[in-house]
């Protein structure tokens, strides 16, 4: 049994009747309730226990939480695409233990005006001792055509059309000279026809929807997209030094999201945390060489909305870091008093084995809520999930799911008691689950975690 499971079946095993606890496990009568939590000082100790499982020394208390931004929405995207037992029909998730979404932390206020804006991320999540498989900037561009159809069709503010029945009919009749004067005379006056004063006001739109793409004249043509890292150099370690990291031509009129490689920037601050100054956006024109604005082609910049730049790296664990949170937690149940055991005399238990004919080696039911336990500020999803657990006796004869060593074992004890105990009910199979999460930084954090759930159980 994991070591996660067995903390949450010794807290169900702890019960006091003080508020709510976040578990929920069968009564032995075919029911799921609710069981009421440990007195403080044990459901602290017991949520440290589920926080050094989820990798994490401390609650988390992201500054800025909200779901909707570009980061995390991204990884929520993915969680999405995860079935229930948390295998990935994406296949760039494969071989990947944990996805980050790195939200940008430079203040962008009038980046989207400067020439070179700049992108920063904290990357404290990752440590040196887990592989970067890949690592992607994320940076959108939105589309500035705005033809005069659009601002025509907008509601309320229809453009009517400048020609009326009546003089539709006359259209092909040459106009003279001095009738052109006159009209061009005539709108100047005060005391002029309604139609020529919606001709007026069509004239003024279609003015605006030019001056408007006045201020976007790049859009339907190409520029570089270029990426730079800031990096110390020279002799003097005060020096920035600026090193290409991605270099892409945004074709006329493309725009969504630009996936750009950032994986060896990235591999980089986490080596060297001190290296990490940033990164450099750099947009040129393709035919004139000139340098452009965000603003100029369209890229978001600033802001920390839906479309604000960030960005995902795709880590694998490693075994250092797996074998420091065993010694971690190690050292804090050293620290602790014992908790208590499936042995003590707890009433739950025991009236649950009055039922003998319920007392096969089975499945019960265990729901961990995270929303019970006061975590959605930080845990995006899931607000809980089915862990289960195994339970019941292994006696003779045994059923199907006993191993062939539980058989042997079983049957050693039935003629000597003394030389061998009896077989225990435990998992046959365990699956993972993903876990969608803030850190104290704000970057959001989806992470699998294997062997969290039962499937199956047997006599072992």
């Amino acid at each position: 049994m994991s070591r996660f499971l067995r903390s949450t079946v010794l807290l169900v095993c702890a019960v006091l009747e003080v508020g709510q606890a976040g578990f929920y496990a069968d009564n032995g009568l075919d029911q799921t309730i609710s069981y009421r939590s440990l007195p403080k000082s044990e459901k602290r100790e017991m949520e440290n226990e589920i926080l050094n499982l989820l990798g994490l020394d401390h609650r988390p208390k992201p500054k800025v939480h909200q779901t909707t931004n570009s980061a995390p929405q991204y990884l929520i995207d993915l969680y999405n695409q995860l079935d229930v037992e948390g295998d990935d029909r994406n296949t760039s998730l494969r071989g990947v233990d944990f996805v980050v979404s790195f939200v940008n932390h430079h203040d962008n206020k009038e980046d989207e005006l400067s020439i070179e804006p700049k992108l920063r991320f904290d990357v404290s999540d990752i440590s040196p001792h887990e592989t970067v498989m890949r690592a992607e900037l994320n940076l959108y561009r939105k589309d500035t055509r705005k033809t005069a159809s659009s601002i025509e069709d907008q509601p309320g503010d229809e453009i009517v059309d400048e020609t009326s029945p009546a003089e539709a009919s006359s259209e092909s009749s040459e106009p003279t000279s001095a009738n052109v004067t006159a009209t061009t005379a005539e709108v100047l006056h005060e005391n002029v026809t309604d139609s020529e004063v919606t001709a007026k006001k069509n004239r003024a739109k279609r003015q605006a929807n030019f001056d408007y793409l006045d201020d976007y004249p790049f859009y339907d043509q190409p520029f570089q997209l270029q990426v730079l890292s800031m990096r110390s150099g020279g002799i003097d370690s005060k020096d920035i030094v600026l090193e290409s990291v991605a270099n892409y031509t945004v074709k006329a009129n493309e725009t969504g999201w630009i996936r750009l490689n950032a994986t060896d920037p990235l591999l980089n601050w986490v080596a060297f945390p001190g290296e990490n100054f940033g990164l450099v956006v750099r947009l040129v024109d393709t035919e004139s060489g000139l340098q452009l604005s965000p603003s100029q082609v369209g890229l978001v910049m600033a802001g920390a909305g839906e479309l604000a730049p960030f960005m995902a790296a795709f880590v694998k664990e490693g075994a250092g870091a797996k074998s420091r949170s065993t010694r971690a937690s190690e050292k804090t149940r050293r620290e602790k008093p014992p908790m208590r055991s499936l042995n003590d005399d707890v009433p739950y238990f025991e009236i649950r084995h009055h039922f003998s004919r319920r007392n096969a080696c089975q499945k019960r039911t265990l729901y961990v809520s995270f929303r019970d336990l006061g975590w959605q500020d930080w845990i995006i999803a899931p607000d809980g999930y089915s862990a289960f657990y195994c339970d019941g006796e292994c006696s003779f004869p045994l059923n199907m799911n006993a191993t062939n060593h539980a058989i042997v074992q079983t049957l050693v004890h039935l003629v000597s008691p003394g030389h061998a105990p009896k077989a225990c009910c435990a998992p046959t199979k365990l699956t993972p689950i993903m876990v969608l999460y803030f850190d104290d930084n704000s970057n959001v954090i989806l992470k699998k975690y294997k062997n969290m759930v039962v499937k199956s159980c047997g006599c072992h």
